[in-house]
């Protein structure tokens, strides 16, 4: 909650950034462990962090986003260690944290080195990275001390999640208390989203702040804008199926066979349900209608937002436009006989505007995943660090298996270029950069990268200029961009699904950049991820993912970082996705004496009870953690054994309960033969087996208690039973 709470007022703030860095810091030397070869080892630059947030990584963790395995490794198991904690931690997803604690508190930077190793097919690979970490950027606050607001949100909007328990009512209470209003709320995984409007940005900081105070919110954040990563071109062609190789995946499908098609799930502008190169590989309801967010709201269909220009019917349209309609046209997915996928199309959008928000990408990513999508294409982007939509891209990630695709972003302006003629090819891109997103770059039809952001973030690259698609209205033209390179992948996606529909998202990644055909020219400088998609060899990847593997099958990791590196094979051992921890506990306890008597005859008691058992119990823990996932389940087992041991001794208490005087006797245990003590009371003295510690003193006309617990010393610890039930009697 701290952590969410810090980041809201990060996010509030206009990051008007400097690197503000005192005279009073230095930098820690840095030391290579002497089992790392310095040359070998590459690096990776990530920020301090107050708190390491589950959600997002900001900009932490690029360097293991990027970590590949052969094609055909499926099933294998994933672990990362960081050398010194107190300059980054690394947690179960492999994501870095910068940490500057310690022996660092107050440094600029510090310098530490995280290993990741793969366990496949009982050997095991490991490669390190050196991670820089440095303090983050210094927040800036305006004239007026009041923190001013990134530009890139829909003006005087916010949206908040308030506790799943929080009722409607009592949202719209709180929030009309705040001086705002509430627009619209969803539900989702992480509780209630509300769409709040707080009238302008002069209110929004305050209201936000407001509502931070309200026990049931639990996140609040502008609601962010996005924008289409595509642009315009004359130019028409088909080249990009012959370029990532459809036409021999389509041929290895039909050949090898597949069960169902895949669900692509095109979360855009919408589509012209209507189209006749659509309409058959298309997902509608019975009226031929698709859901959109318009605004906060949810509507039904048929035609494309007018403001966003067709954007999702082209892009629908290299994922699934039938095959053979005489249109220069194909879907990706499609497949010669149209049946190698589907494709759900959820729309969003503004109707007086070219942008959309946060809140209405949330609510289209909720109806894909509810509608059955296995591959979620996203072909837009921002720049904020966007936490609410992350977090619900990971719960799905994790939770409904989904591979989400996204476009990196296009660099087409004069700054843009400038970066790139000065080497920097680093281009930060919300949500492509997520660490559970595939990042797709663009390259032209001579396979180079074409006005696409680019970076260690990014994972491979697909055409995106001047593809031909569908447009609405039932026309067809060319469009460019990394918004068209990210359909391509998703539909390559949907093949490896059709071939192996038990791969999950990690695995599905990994074989589309470990087949991918690369270029070192390119690789090198990080500017087109792993290189560009092979869907025939993916496909086959996919296939062979399935065979049990050979002994002989080699293991090898790649950390792609901004140095590039070469793969490390290690020695063979064992290890496995899921550490098991156990834990043993074991009680003793002493059962009551039960079936206590006590019959009186004159100034003697007879007494009788049973005699307590000793209860052993052991419980053991085992706790199970899958180390890719950080999901941990735990089993409990018991097993509870009785005995009568001869240790066991009794106390008899006998109270006057007309006095309120007691005396106390012990009883100790020399058999355990009988199931049953007897003994007897008089006043003057303890008969059979008890032991006096004082005379009883019975008195005529006198009533009296009389209790009895069993003891025993266990490990050096006295126990004792609960006390047994008290019996009453009269002294005639």
């Amino acid at each position: 909650m701290h952590n969410i709470r810090f980041f809201n007022r990060f996010l509030i703030s206009l990051l008007v950034t400097a690197l503000c860095f005192s005279e009073a810091f230095f930098v820690m030397p840095e030391i290579c462990p002497s089992s790392y070869a310095e040359d070998d080892i590459n690096t990776v630059i990530v920020y301090k962090e107050d708190e390491p947030s589950e959600l997002l990584y900001a900009d932490s963790g690029y360097g293991l986003d990027t970590l590949v395995l052969p094609a055909y490794a499926s099933g294998y198991d994933m672990t990362w260690e960081s050398s010194d904690t107190d300059a980054a931690t690394v947690d179960s997803r492999g994501r870095v944290h910068g940490r500057l604690t310690g022996k660092y508190e107050g440094y600029a930077e510090a310098t530490c080195y995280v290993t990741a190793r793969v366990s496949w097919n009982g050997r095991t690979a490991e490669d390190t990275v050196k991670v820089i970490v440095k303090n983050p950027v210094a927040i800036s606050l305006s004239s007026e001390g009041k923190a001013d607001l990134q530009s890139d949100h829909v003006k005087g909007q916010m949206v908040a999640v308030f506790e799943s328990k929080t009722s409607n009512s009592d949202i719209r209470d709180i929030v009309d208390k705040c001086d705002a209003s509430c627009e619209d709320i969803t539900k989702a995984d992480s509780g209630k989203i509300a769409l709040i409007d707080a009238g302008s940005d002069e209110e929004l900081a305050d209201t936000m702040g407001s509502l931070e105070e309200e026990a049931s919110v639990t996140h609040v954040q502008p609601n962010y804008t996005y924008t289409l990563d595509s642009g315009a071109y004359p130019q028409a062609g088909g080249y990009f199926h012959d370029t990532a190789g459809i036409s021999d995946a389509w041929d290895l499908l039909y050949s090898r066979g597949f069960t169902k098609a895949a669900t692509v799930g095109v979360v855009d502008s919408g589509v012209d349900a209507t189209h006749p190169d659509l309409k058959q590989n298309l997902v509608l309801d019975s009226s031929g209608r698709y859901t959109s967010y318009i605004n906060g709201g949810e509507v039904k269909r048929t035609s494309d937002s007018a403001t966003l220009n067709g954007h999702g019917t082209h892009v629908a349209g290299i994922v699934g436009a039938v095959y053979d309609s005489g249109n220069d046209v194909a879907g990706v997915a499609s497949g010669k006989d149209n049946d190698l996928s589907r494709v759900l199309v959820v729309g969003f959008g503004r109707d007086d505007s070219r942008y959309f928000s946060t809140y209405d990408v949330i609510g289209a990513i909720n109806v894909a995943a509810d509608r059955g999508a296995q591959i979620i294409n996203m072909s837009f982007g921002g720049s904020s660090h966007d936490l609410l939509l992350g977090h619900t891209i990971l719960d799905h990630y994790y939770n409904d298996g989904i591979v989400f695709v996204s476009s990196a972003g296009n660099a087409d302006t004069a700054a843009d270029a400038s970066r790139i003629a000065a080497g920097n090819y680093d281009f930060y891109s919300f949500p492509s950069d997520l660490k559970e997103v595939i990042s797709v770059c663009n390259v032209d039809s001579s396979g180079k990268r074409h006005r696409s952001y680019s970076g260690y973030a990014k994972d491979i690259s697909a055409p995106g200029t001047s593809i031909k698609s569908t447009l609405p209205d039932g026309s067809f033209g060319s469009s460019s961009g990394t918004s068209m390179s990210a359909p391509v992948i998703s539909g390559i996606c949907a093949l490896i699904l059709d071939a192996d529909p038990d791969l999950k998202p990690h695995e599905v990644r990994n074989i589309l950049c470990a087949t991918a055909e690369d270029n070192d020219d390119y690789i090198r400088e990080n500017e087109m991820g792993y290189g560009t998609a092979d869907a025939s060899a993916a496909v086959q990847a996919a296939y062979d993912a399935k065979e049990p593997p050979s002994e002989e099958a080699p293991l090898s990791i790649e950390i792609k970082t901004s140095y590039g590196g070469e793969p490390i094979d290690t020695s063979k051992q064992n290890t496995n996705r899921y550490k098991v921890s156990t834990s043993t506990t074991v009680t003793k306890q002493l059962s009551k004496t039960k079936s206590l008597k006590a019959s009186p005859s004159g100034k003697t008691v007879k007494l009788s009870f049973k005699r307590s058992e000793l209860i052993t119990k052991t419980e053991k823990v085992t706790d199970k953690e899958d180390l890719y996932t950080g999901e941990i389940t735990t089993e409990t087992s018991a097993t509870v054994k009785k005995s009568q041991s001869s240790g066991i001794k009794y106390y008899i208490t006998v109270t006057d309960l007309k006095t309120g005087s007691y005396k106390v006797y012990r009883l100790k245990s020399k058999s355990t033969s009988n199931s049953k003590y007897k003994a007897v009371l008089k006043a003057s003295a303890m008969k059979v087996q008890l032991k006096k510690y004082g005379s009883a003193g019975f008195k005529r006309g006198h009533k009296y208690q009389i209790d009895v617990f069993a003891y025993r010393s266990v490990d050096d610890t006295m126990i004792r039973s609960k006390l047994s039930k008290r019996v009453k009697v009269r002294i005639r």
